[in-house]
């Protein structure tokens, strides 16, 4: 099992990526916030190569309303990006 997240990790910086450990994951960026909390996850129960294929679509979509480093958002809006995530993963 793959999961994707969404992570409002500063006032205007939302992280976004896939893991297969959620608590795992977590637990890395409390490092520099012990206060973090996961905004959205969602299971993907796909293949890892399709997985990789859908992480690298929502990236691109993200990338044509967003400034984006690496897989850094820079928005204040964790709805608006929760809203294209959705929509990429729902098709």
């Amino acid at each position: 099992m793959q999961y994707y997240y969404i992570i409002k990790i500063k006032d205007s910086l939302i992280k976004v990526g896939i893991t297969k450990n959620l608590e795992q994951r977590l637990r890395a960026y409390r490092t520099s916030d012990t206060q973090l909390e996961y905004y959205r996850t969602y299971e993907l129960d796909l293949p890892r190569s399709e997985v990789l294929r859908i992480e690298k679509e929502i990236l691109s979509e993200l990338k044509r309303w967003y400034t984006c480093r690496s897989e850094t958002i820079e928005s204040d809006n964790p709805r608006a990006i929760e809203m294209i995530v959705e929509g990429m993963l729902n098709g």
